[in-house]
């Protein structure tokens, strides 16, 4: 009995521990078979997929993201800018969106042309998997805040109000400039100035910041290149509104002309403070005082000023003509300078979202290389052609001059 009992309970055991070791011995040999799975997935083939959808083919909407600023002294101008973008998108959804009827939303950031701002909106735009471009939409410290970001994300991104030279170098491959570098706008003035007005002493007043810095070293050396001379060389914040010792500086060095790289706050109250110092000679300014705010802020005392413009809103051309009135059909206002190189921009990068079916950003960067580069088209803001550098080259009739007369910018014969 004792024999019988032992051997049953042997038996008991060997059969309770017999099925464990045979379950854990293929459980052991299935987890690399588990895990083997999921590395067949992401092979290549597999991983086209996400791409896609990240670019937002998947999706119903496609984003179109503005960087700018919308308060602050260029508040003003930076609203009227986001808003030629915005009307573009609204026509293209109207015309039945892109790629097969996705529908554009359109986004407007304010980074109070704060770089830091700007890289965080940067961030927020990266990490959108239905944003394929962008609008980088003011000044080029936020443009190239944002650049390092973008690239990295594979966004491309388009510039509408950026002047320092070489933006596009230094903010990498996936950058673009529709606005033309204000190195042209120096050499413009200066040849104005002291070739075909026979100005020789000029002052030149700019913001000392990265566009203001650079446009003076552009516009002295072009003074000098043309045989004048720089009398005074005065540097202003963009939020100064006490010019007086400025003013003073400018005056006493008796120039015959004043050369301006400001924006239209501290452009118009430097006006206002040299009429009252009886400071009394043409002022010239890059086109960031091209503004109705300028004239609002100068009143009389910016009468005469001059700058330069890529477009009239008076002008007759079917193109210019019919955006200014659907502009101001929806906005009732009318379009600023920036607005219409905002409007040209969008219509690029939705023009290339469609061409390429919405296939992501790389796909719409090899779109404007090979579409927009070293080929001319018609734009709002005049004849539009992209040299291999992604920037914006010189045309003939690229600008206008224009001045304010009688409380309006209208255009003027050199």
């Amino acid at each position: 009995m004792i024999f019988l009992v032992i051997m049953t309970i042997l038996a008991m055991v060997i059969s309770a521990c017999q099925p464990q070791v045979e379950e854990s011995a293929p459980a052991e040999e299935a987890a690399p078979a588990e895990e083997a799975a999921p590395a067949e997935e992401a092979a290549p083939a597999e991983e086209a997929a996400p791409a896609e959808e990240a670019a937002g083919v998947t999706g119903d909407t496609i984003v179109l993201p503005w960087n700018g600023t919308l308060t602050g002294p260029d508040g003003a101008d930076g609203t009227n800018c986001a808003k030629g973008a915005q009307l573009a998108a609204e026509l293209a959804n109207k015309a039945g969106g892109v790629c097969g009827g996705k529908q554009l939303e359109f986004i407007a950031y304010d980074n109070k042309v704060d770089p830091k701002e700007a890289a965080n909106i940067g961030e927020i735009i990266a990490s959108q998997d239905n944003v394929i471009g962008s609008i980088s939409g003011w000044a080029t410290s936020s443009m190239l805040a944002e650049a390092p970001i973008l690239t990295a994300a594979e966004k491309v991104f388009i510039a509408t109000y950026a002047a320092a030279p070489d933006a596009c170098e230094r903010a990498g491959p996936y950058a673009y400039r529709l606005y033309p570098s204000a190195e042209y706008q120096g050499r413009y003035f200066a040849d104005l100035l002291v070739n075909k007005q026979g100005k020789k002493n000029i002052a030149i007043l700019y913001e000392n910041e990265d566009y203001g810095v650079l446009l003076s070293q552009v516009g002295e050396a072009a003074v000098n290149e043309f045989g004048g001379k720089v009398v005074a060389k005065e540097a202003v914040s963009k939020d100064q509104t006490d010019l007086s010792a400025v003013v003073s500086k400018i005056k006493a060095a008796e120039p015959e002309a004043v050369m301006t790289f400001v924006q239209y706050t501290v452009g118009a109250y430097f006006m206002v403070q040299a009429d009252k110092m009886q400071l009394k000679v043409p002022v010239y300014g890059f086109d960031g005082i091209y503004s109705p705010e300028f004239i609002r802020l100068g009143g009389e005392a910016v009468e005469g000023a001059a700058t330069l413009s890529s477009f009239s809103p008076e002008s007759t051309k079917p193109l210019v003509s019919e955006f200014v009135a659907a502009f101001k059909e929806k906005f009732g206002d009318t379009p600023n300078n920036c607005a219409g190189y905002a409007y040209d921009v969008a219509n690029i990068i939705i023009q290339g979202i469609n061409e390429t079916n919405c296939a992501g950003g790389s796909a719409l960067k090899e779109w404007m290389d090979a579409v927009y580069s070293g080929v001319e088209h018609p734009g709002i803001t005049g004849t539009i052609l992209l040299g291999p550098d992604r920037e914006r080259a010189y045309a003939d009739g690229m600008f206008n001059l224009i001045a304010v007369k009688d409380g309006k910018w209208v255009e003027v014969t050199e």
